[in-house]
């Protein structure tokens, strides 16, 4: 009897996932992984991505953001991978809004955040 197999890549761990500090909004954010979406229980539909740290007194802080906060969208632009969360911040440097609308998944919840950036 033969038994043919195709095993696939398997998932990235959290360990090994991507991230990204960004200065402007003074976060540090990080893809999703399947681990981390077990971890915080979360559906495989939930797109964006995952605050790592909050830099102390950033816009981000003060805006009351916090670590594992699920960034969904930002100002008003879906965020649906670091990747994408790189271009929206890009995209919102050259626009340089005064104050950017955060939408973020918090638990089981949603909800809004007001962030004003520091531009220089």
């Amino acid at each position: 009897m033969e038994i043919r197999l195709t095993l696939t890549k398997r998932p990235k761990a959290g360990r090994d996932a991507n991230e990204y500090e960004d200065e402007i909004f003074g976060v540090t954010v990080r893809e999703m992984t399947t681990d981390l979406r077990i971890a915080l229980n979360l559906a495989e539909d939930v797109q964006g991505v995952i605050i790592r740290r909050v830099k102390s007194g950033s816009p981000a802080n003060l805006a009351r953001l916090r670590p594992n906060f699920i960034i969904m969208s930002l100002g008003g632009y879906p965020v649906d991978s670091l990747d994408s969360f790189k271009k929206v911040v890009e995209r919102l440097s050259k626009e340089r809004p005064v104050e950017v609308a955060v939408f973020c998944r918090v638990g089981a919840n949603t909800a809004f955040f007001r962030i004003k950036p520091r531009w220089e």
